[in-house]
């Protein structure tokens, strides 16, 4: 599908939140450059295009304020096993922010001098977890759409809720469901070190 595409970017937005999915990184790249006026640039990758376009991968990570991969990934990525120390080179490339994704065992944030460990919601049933990633980067942005990047580990939080909601049901079979009590209550009940 992505083989020709080239994006046709509306510049009318004043400083919009930029979120690049993982897609290949030279069309990330281009949505980067088309866009000079962006408040904050969130960009995931994966395996394929680690694989395929590492030296893009790592451009990439330099011309983004948050940074978002799972923890295999990563491994593959750095070449190191010890998640603390990928979030730390990762951090030394230029994003403010890496969120290392660890499927069930929930998250790793690092900011600044910060490493917060934090949970996936307890008890949440397995079903599919097709689009477990996108929609914790959905609740997360979402977050700081709305309060501002003061508080990232609320921001992972609440992407965490919302996870549970996709990988709880079949496609969006139960984020249709989602009520604001329910979320605050998963909420509730992540913890975080």
């Amino acid at each position: 599908v992505f083989e020709n595409f080239v994006p046709n970017i509306n510049k009318r937005y004043n400083r919009p939140i930029l979120y690049l999915g993982n897609i290949q990184p030279e069309l990330q790249l281009d949505v980067i450059d088309k866009i000079d006026n962006a408040s904050l640039i969130i960009a995931d990758t994966m395996n394929l295009w680690i694989d395929l376009s590492l030296e893009k991968v790592w451009e990439l990570i330099s011309k983004v304020n948050i940074f978002m991969i799972n923890d295999e990934e990563a491994m593959q990525l750095t070449n190191k096993n010890n998640l603390n120390k990928i979030a730390d080179l990762l951090l030394s490339k230029g994003p403010q922010i890496v969120i290392i994704k660890k499927g069930s065992k929930g998250s790793l944030l690092a900011y600044k001098n910060n490493k917060i460990s934090l949970s996936v919601v307890p008890g949440t049933k397995l079903v599919d977890p097709t689009g477990a990633g996108d929609s914790f980067a959905g609740g997360t942005l979402g977050y700081i759409a709305n309060h501002g990047l003061t508080d990232p580990v609320s921001a992972v939080v609440h992407g965490s809720a919302v996870a549970s909601y996709t990988v709880s049901g079949f496609g969006l079979e139960n984020l249709c469901k989602m009520t604001k009590k329910g979320l605050d209550n998963k909420i509730k009940k992540i913890t975080y070190r």
